[in-house]
């Protein structure tokens, strides 16, 4: 991909906007592949976390989903959106 200098402020962003919208259309690989870029681009936004962790859950991988929410708590302890998720992942699986 070719971008300009200043790509380090919107790209992140933008990747993690893909990745939710790849994950709405139920595209769930190109999604992950999405949140990875954005993980390497800014790897301490917990909202990327936060979606892939929502990613991961809804293809069934409950330990991988957790494992993200976590590390977005990790960044962000007050994110409640990654809080609700782990709570709900708790009461419906192992």
């Amino acid at each position: 991909m070719s971008v300009n200098k200043n790509s380090g402020a919107w790209l992140p962003g933008s990747m993690r906007v893909l990745g939710d919208y790849y994950r709405d259309k139920g595209m769930n690989r190109e999604s992950l592949a999405a949140y990875q870029e954005a993980i390497e681009l800014k790897p301490n936004d917990a909202q990327i976390y936060l979606g892939l962790g929502i990613t991961y859950w809804r293809m069934k991988e409950a330990a991988l989903a957790k494992a993200a929410w976590a590390r977005s708590m990790e960044i962000d302890p007050i994110n409640n959106d990654s809080r609700g998720w782990l709570l709900l992942a708790g009461k419906t699986s192992s």
